[in-house]
C-alpha cells in the first residue's frame, strides 16, 4: 500500500516564557480586539516585520526588501533566498548548502545566474535535500557527479524529466594541475 502524500501544516505550535505582566497586556489586548490570544501574537508579529526592512541604502533605495520579498510557498525555494541573502548572515552550514545548490545548478536554478530557481525540482528534491548533500559530501572525492545522479533518480522517480547531468559545459572537473601557473616565491 502506498503512503498518504503528507499535507503542509496549517499552522505551527510556539511556545514562549513571559512574565505575568506580559502575558495580562497580551490578555487584555485579546479582549478589546476581541480576537484570540494567537491572532493577536501573529498581528504583531506581522506588523514588526512589515516595519522590517532589510539591506538597500534606506527605505526608498530600489534594493531594500522586506519578508515578503523570501516568501514563497516552497520551502525549499524560501530557504535558498534566505540562505543566498548576506544581509540575512548566513552561516557556515547556510553558504555550504548553497554551494551545494549552485554546483548542482540545474537541479535548482534555470541558469548559472542563480536567479531563477526550479521550482518543481526543489519540490521533489527538497525533502531528501541532506540525504543529498551527504552523499556529496562522501563521495565528492570518488565520485564526484554521485549527488547529481542520486537526484537525476530522484526526479525520475517522482515522473518529471531531471536535467542534463552533469552539464555539458562542466563535463567533468579537471584534474590537471599547472606548475607553470605557481609563484616560485612562498609568501610568508
Amino acid at each position: 500500500m502506498a503512503k498518504e502524500a503528507k499535507r503542509p501544516q496549517k499552522t505551527e505550535v510556539l511556545s514562549m516564557r513571559m512574565d505575568p505582566k506580559t502575558r495580562f497586556v497580551l490578555d487584555v489586548l485579546a479582549r478589546v480586539r476581541g480576537q484570540s490570544i494567537s491572532t493577536v501574537v501573529e498581528r504583531a508579529i506581522q506588523e514588526a516585520a512589515d516595519n522590517t526592512q532589510i539591506g538597500g541604502d534606506g527605505p526608498f533605495s530600489k534594493d531594500t526588501k522586506t519578508w515578503k520579498d523570501y516568501w514563497h510557498v516552497n520551502e525549499g525555494v524560501r530557504w535558498l533566498m534566505l540562505a543566498s541573502d548576506q544581509n540575512l548572515y548566513p552561516t557556515f552550514e547556510d553558504e555550504y548548502r548553497v554551494a551545494f545548490t549552485k554546483t548542482h545548478w540545474p537541479f535548482f536554478y534555470h541558469s548559472k545566474k542563480f536567479d531563477s530557481y526550479n521550482e518543481w525540482s526543489i519540490e521533489i528534491l527538497w525533502p531528501r535535500f541532506e540525504e543529498f548533500l551527504d552523499i556529496w559530501a562522501k563521495t565528492k572525492s570518488s565520485d564526484y557527479f554521485a549527488a547529481g545522479n542520486a537526484m537525476r533518480k530522484a526526479l525520475s522517480d517522482a515522473r518529471v524529466k531531471p536535467p542534463d547531468w552533469p552539464p555539458k559545459s562542466d563535463s567533468k572537473p579537471s584534474a590537471s594541475f599547472d606548475r607553470s601557473e605557481m609563484d616560485d616565491e612562498i609568501p610568508f
